[in-house]
């Protein structure tokens, strides 16, 4: 057996190269005992200095070739032996020099008050919107009743304005057809147009509209006699007859029906 140490045996076979080609090949024992005593070495290693701020080194350290170069079993061992020679004795690499940290540039002041809400000075403040005031839906607007479009007709009568009432009847009839409020106004209208329009015609078609809607109505004796004197007006003696003799016949009593029968001598003659 050689006396030769295990580790130098080991770096002597991983650095004797005969000519080009792989390093001759080291037996088993050689490169166990290599590779704990590199392992024993580095645990026993005094701590490394911090690295001087040197630039790299240009210049490839040139076992590390020759443990590239190695193949088999020899490139495993000449690897630890590199490990430990890089961690040991070899001069670290730094770290090329970085690059200047960017100035930091401070925001406008006009930036920062507006970031935290401030106004600039003597700058008014924003006006507050005004609040609209919110009306109340106004209720809507009632149709005129059949009363009060009567009402409004007797008032436009007194005032004389004679077109105007007798459209204000006219539409109390169309809101109550054939009810006793359309036969009021049927006859007041039918009287304006025959006194104060001269509407004769017109007249009578009132006249008869409303005592067809109520016979016996209110104005039933008013529409008689409406329509006895439009015709007596028209020269219609035989329609004028007719209406005298239904004044007496339905309202015998009444002092119309005595002016009914007076006419009807008149006419017998």
């Amino acid at each position: 057996m050689s006396s030769q140490d295990p580790i130098d045996e080991g770096l002597e076979s991983l650095l004797s190269l005969d000519g080009p080609g792989p390093a001759r090949r080291s037996s088993a024992a050689a490169s166990a005992a290599l590779v704990a005593g590199a392992l024993d070495a580095w645990q026993a290693a005094p701590p490394l200095p911090a690295p001087a701020p040197t630039p790299p080194p240009t210049a490839t350290v040139p076992w590390l070739k020759v443990a590239l170069a190695a193949g088999g079993v020899g490139a495993l061992v000449g690897a630890g032996v590199a490990a430990v020679l890089l961690l040991g004795g070899s001069e670290a690499v730094a770290p090329g020099p970085s690059a200047p940290p960017a100035p930091v540039v401070a925001p406008p002041v006009e930036e920062v008050r507006g970031a935290v809400g401030d106004t600039a000075e003597g700058a008014e403040p924003p006006a507050e919107s005004a609040e609209v005031p919110i009306e109340a839906p106004r209720p809507a607007r009632r149709a005129p009743s059949a009363e009060d479009l009567i009402a409004r007709g007797n008032r436009l009568r007194g005032e004389r304005r004679w077109r105007d009432a007798e459209r204000s009847y006219l539409a109390a009839s169309a809101a109550r057809p054939r009810t006793s409020l359309a036969q009021i106004a049927d006859v007041a209208a039918a009287g304006i147009r025959l006194e104060h329009r001269r509407d004769v015609a017109g007249a009578v078609r009132l006249y008869r509209r409303g005592l067809a809607a109520r016979p016996r109505g209110p104005l039933a004796l008013e529409a008689r006699v409406g329509i006895a004197r439009a015709e007596r007006r028209r020269g219609h003696a035989a329609a004028e007859r007719a209406a005298l003799e239904e004044i007496v016949a339905h309202h015998g009593g009444s002092p119309s029906a005595a002016r009914a029968r007076a006419r009807l001598s008149e006419l017998q003659r």
